[in-house]
């Protein structure tokens, strides 16, 4: 079993992961958002292709702010619901987010019933911000115009709830908001991408992010010095790749296919595998591996067994590599 400390320490890691410079802009435009709670609420997309950390950001978002239930108070200050896993009508919406305020029948009664009761909800659990995940599976084949149901409920609930509204999906996603009227009350979009080894300058990214985020690892590590840092003439800091490391670099991005989610639940699967003195090296990272990552087609990248030459074939493959 794992003891308190590690599980601390795993906990503090991952919630630091979150916080990088990767997803610097998007976490300044939430905090921009959430300032207009009560006032003038707007909206705000937040979008990137599968696995570049839109519902990451969200579970770290949640998790910094959980429920309260006790005999004098009831609240729910951040209202999540993904809108791929319902039949994508304004009645299930409604319901969904009925049943995760704990409405005891969310599924009973006509939508203007259900509305009721959910504006009720809203107000009494002192709901802060709603996070609405996978939004481009509610676009219609005919596409948005301001008399689709989508558009008249995102811009009932603004009006009627007055707290900002985090919309998380990708590029499609940007339809909902075409119409002036609803796009007025929304913040700039946000884009999230994977990190990848295409090229020098890619793959040095990708080797500063790991770097930063190992400066904050709660182990010793081997062989992940990724970057060099250096001054140049100009006293500006010039960042260059440890050739000696590339390998386990390049076998790092197969691993994680360069979503920061993975990347965290891989680290963090280090911390929990570890004791406080132990260096993790990629025979931990190998074991790591197992136990975190489920979808791998290309098998593990830190065996022994697996050279080079695949590595680099299987990034291509994912197109994640080029020279």
């Amino acid at each position: 079993m794992i003891n308190q400390i590690i599980k601390e320490q795993g906990i503090t890691f991952s919630n630091r992961v979150c916080k990088h410079s990767a997803y610097l802009n998007a976490y300044k435009a939430i905090e921009q958002l959430e300032r207009y709670r009560g006032v003038k609420p707007k909206g705000l997309l937040v979008k990137g292709y599968t696995g570049t950390g839109k519902s990451f950001l969200a579970e770290q978002i949640i998790k910094s702010r959980q429920p309260v239930d006790t005999d004098c108070l009831s609240t729910h200050p951040v209202l999540y619901i993904n809108i791929a896993e319902g039949s994508k009508t304004v009645g299930s919406v409604v319901s969904t987010l009925l049943y995760e305020l704990g409405a005891p029948t969310p599924f009973k009664g006509n939508i203007a019933i259900r509305m009721t009761e959910l504006n009720e909800l809203m107000i009494n659990m002192n709901v802060e911000l709603a996070i609405l995940d996978e939004v481009h599976d509610w676009i219609p084949k005919s596409g948005i115009t301001p008399k689709s149901d989508i558009y008249l409920f995102f811009k009932g609930c603004l009006n009627k709830w007055k707290i900002p509204f985090l919309f998380l999906g990708t590029d499609e996603a940007e339809q909902v908001f075409v119409e002036k009227q609803l796009k007025d009350r929304c913040l700039p979009a946000q884009t999230l991408s994977v990190f990848t080894c295409n090229g020098n300058k890619n793959t040095t990214n990708f080797g500063k992010l790991l770097c930063s985020l190992l400066s904050k690892f709660p182990r010793e590590t081997k062989g992940m010095n990724f970057v060099n840092k250096t001054k140049n003439d100009a006293d500006k800091t010039i960042f260059t790749l440890v050739k000696s490391n590339r390998s386990l670099l390049l076998r790092l991005c197969l691993a994680t296919q360069g979503q920061m989610r993975i990347i965290s639940d891989l680290l963090t699967g280090c911390i929990y595998l570890t004791k406080e003195n132990q260096v993790v090296d990629i025979s931990i990272l190998k074991q790591a591996f197992d136990a975190e990552v489920n979808d791998r087609p290309h098998g593990n990248p830190f065996d022994e067994l697996m050279n080079l030459r695949s590595v680099i074939k299987a990034l291509k493959q994912e197109k994640l590599y080029a020279k």
